[in-house]
């Protein structure tokens, strides 16, 4: 049987957001009637120093993720998720170590664009993930051209963020991100890839949902296609 181990708490909000969205494609997606019919999947939400503005926690978060990776190996879960897009940094050099089936985020957004012939994408997310190019090499590789934010609108971006995670999300930062949005489209980017699992808490409050990719969306449906064996 198919048990999926999805490492949380990066932060808490966005993983329990992954937990209904995998819930809701589950029925919507995968005709999920009963109870015996949604997936298998245990969710553990990891309080690991993040990593949003630095890499200075970089040995400490990392170990924290491989315990407890390999504590739901040990436990006969078969298949394994970060809920988290700059953990992914890592993911390879963890996977290598424990020898996952890992289902990745980064590679079924990568997977997502190329499949809708996508030519230029920008990409919002945390400085760390934009400093060290997590979503740039692997599109750039499938020949899509990638924007993103200038220096300032990545530092802006980094506090909204943190403000997600408290739940402190202001009217000022929502003004603040639909301006970095327009920048970033008036780059002539045809998707804008939410490439870190904060920014999609943002999107109840934004009125055409259709112009971004949502990478917690993209995670959770992979997670569904892995168990129901699509």
């Amino acid at each position: 049987m198919i048990k999926i181990g999805i490492l949380g708490g990066m932060g808490p909000q966005a993983s329990a957001l992954l937990y209904q969205k995998i819930i809701w494609q589950a029925e919507h997606c995968f005709h999920a009637q009963k109870n015996a019919d949604y997936p298998y999947f245990c969710l553990i939400n990891l309080p690991v120093p993040d990593l949003i503005e630095n890499q200075n926690d970089e040995k400490k978060t990392v170990k924290m993720a491989y315990e407890a990776l390999y504590s739901l190996k040990n436990g006969g879960y078969t298949h394994f998720a970060i809920a988290c897009n700059t953990m992914h940094l890592y993911a390879k050099e963890i996977n290598q170590t424990l020898n996952l089936n890992f289902i990745s985020m980064v590679e079924a957004v990568v997977n997502l664009c190329v499949r809708e012939e996508y030519q230029v994408v920008s990409i919002l997310g945390s400085k760390t993930t934009l400093k060290t190019g997590l979503y740039e090499k692997a599109l750039l590789d499938k020949g899509i051209k990638v924007n993103k934010p200038d220096l300032e609108n990545q530092h802006k971006l980094a506090k909204i963020i943190l403000k997600l995670i408290a739940g402190r999300l202001s009217k000022n930062d929502l003004k603040i991100f639909k301006k970095i949005v327009k920048e970033e489209q008036q780059k002539g980017s045809q998707k804008i890839i939410l490439g870190c699992t904060e920014l999609p808490l943002i999107l109840p409050f934004i009125s055409n949902k259709k112009d971004f990719i949502d990478s917690l969306d993209v995670l959770a449906y992979q997670i569904n296609s892995v168990f129901y064996k699509r």
